[in-house]
Parts: C-alpha cells; sequence; structure tokens
C-alpha cells in the first residue's frame, strides 16, 4: 500500500508560518510538523501544538538564529550570538567539519531536551533545518537519539540529491525511517501545481514516502528571516486547494504521520520478535 507523510516544517519561524502550518495540519493536508526550538516563535508554536494536540518533530537546527546553549559553550558554531551561516547558493557547509563535535552534540541534545521540556513528550520524529543530519558529526547524534527513544528520522539529502551513505548507516543501525523522500528538487524549485501533483501521485511508489512542504502566510516577521517567501505562500495556496486531497484519495494513497510510521513499525518489530 502507498503511504504518504506531508511533512510542514519550519513551526517556529513566525506567526505567519505557524498560522499556515496549523491550517494545513487542522485540514488534514499536512499531517506533521517539525518544530524550531530556537525560532523566534518557538513559545506560539508550542502553545498550538498542545491547543491542537499536532503531531510534531524536532526541527534540529545548527545554521539559524542563536544556540538554545550559551554561545560560549558552543563558540565554534557561532559568529558572535548566532549560529555561522551556511553558503546555501553553493552547499558549503564546511564550518560545521570545523567545528568541535562534542559542541554539536551538545547542542542537538539541548534543543531535544527543551523540546520535551516544553511539549512533555518526545518529537515524533528527527530532521534538520538545513539537511545538517546528512553531516557525520551531527548525524551520529541524531542517530544515537534516534535508537535510544525508537524515533523515526527523514532520510537525509545533499544537494538537492540523495545521501546514499548517510540513508545507509541509518538503515544499518536500525533507525526507523521512511521508505522514499519525495525529490527535494519537487518543493525547493517551488514549481509545483496540481498538474505536477497529479503526475507525482500516480507514480508513487509502494512504501511510505514523505514531502517536506514549507507553507507560510508572508508577513513582516516573515521577511525578515528568510529568503524563502512568496514561495510559502504559494506552496499554501496548493495545500489547500480542495483538489490536492482529492487528487490523493483517487489513487488511494493513505496520509500518516510519523506517530502511525512509528507504531506501525514497532508493532511490527514485536511480532516478529514473538
Amino acid at each position: 500500500m502507498r503511504k504518504l507523510i506531508i511533512c510542514a516544517d519550519d513551526f517556529g519561524m513566525s506567526k505567519g508560518v505557524n498560522e499556515a502550518i496549523l491550517l494545513t495540519y487542522k485540514m488534514g493536508v499536512a499531517t506533521d510538523t517539525s518544530l524550531l526550538v530556537n525560532g523566534p516563535e518557538f513559545l506560539d508554536s508550542v502553545r498550538l501544538i498542545k491547543e491542537n494536540k499536532m503531531s510534531v518533530g524536532l526541527h534540529v537546527n545548527l545554521t539559524s538564529y542563536s544556540p538554545v546553549l550559551p554561545v560560549k559553550k558552543v563558540k565554534t558554531l557561532c559568529k558572535e550570538d548566532k549560529f555561522n551561516k551556511p553558503d546555501l547558493v553553493n552547499w558549503d557547509y564546511s564550518f560545521l567539519s570545523k567545528a568541535n563535535p562534542n559542541e554539536i552534540e551538545k547542542e542537538i541534545w539541548a534543543q531535544f531536551k527543551l523540546f520535551r521540556k516544553k511539549l512533555g513528550f518526545l518529537p515524533s520524529h528527527l530532521n534538520s533545518h538545513k539537511c545538517e543530519h546528512g553531516d557525520p558529526a551531527v548525524l551520529r547524534v541524531i542517530k544515537d537519539i534516534a535508537i535510544k527513544f525508537k524515533i523515526p528520522v527523514r532520510i537525509p539529502y545533499w544537494k538537492f540529491k540523495p545521501n546514499y551513505a548517510a540513508e545507509a548507516e541509518l538503515r544499518r543501525s536500525g533507525v526507523i525511517m521512511p521508505d522514499n523522500l519525495a525529490p527535494v528538487d519537487f518543493y525547493e524549485g517551488f514549481n509545483i501545481d496540481l498538474n505536477t501533483i497529479d503526475v507525482f501521485v500516480k507514480s508513487l511508489p509502494h512504501g511510505v514516502t514523505e514531502i517536506i512542504a514549507m507553507p507560510g502566510f508572508v508577513d513582516e516577521e516573515l521577511l525578515k528571516v528568510t529568503e524563502y517567501q512568496w514561495q510559502r505562500a504559494r506552496t499554501l495556496a496548493l495545500m489547500v486547494e480542495p483538489e490536492f486531497k482529492e487528487k490523493l484519495k483517487k489513487v488511494k494513497v493513505k496520509l500518516i504521520s510519523f506517530n502511525d510510521l512509528r507504531t506501525e513499525k514497532l508493532n511490527k518489530s514485536i511480532s516478529t520478535t514473538c
């Protein structure tokens, strides 16, 4: 059977993004979301998550805003009071390889602990803001948390292509993951429309596939924190289009969350060992 997780990223980035994610979640289009615990509107997103009992993962972030830990404890990751920014045009994340691995580990664990402290439950899954979890130093910590708490992880990718080495390491270690990730250029290019969706869902492979979505209402706050602005509004407009969900129904694609995936995999594991 073909199953689809539609995960809305960047919860906590701005109130406009928060409102858009909540709207698509309530409509049953977004089935999961991921939370920036160091985002400008983190506390607003925590309130919305609690009020609406949302399935939400941790959006590990080592590239935007300020760290959760005091800067002096993660100074190799920072410039002044903010994280070092990657060169997204050239996908240059070399600063991560120069950072102290112990500082990377401490900051990721601090974000994980803050998530649990504020929400009172485990993340539905783990992913990262700018694909950082494909980096070996980041991947190691993500893998450790995932194994310890049996939390699913997004399939890593790099330069809009699958990161086969990182994915293989996670699968070898028994980490729960979807079977497929929709091609990253599918949404990063923001060329999608209903016709594109139609072609995509008809060719969807069997198993569980994740689509990453970044819906948002454009407001002054959003304009200050990201270059992806109007693209988020376009994604939102597509997701709330009634025909979007109808196309999924016509080809018998089941929408699930990462929590559903986790439950399914753990139950299967128990039945196999009995």
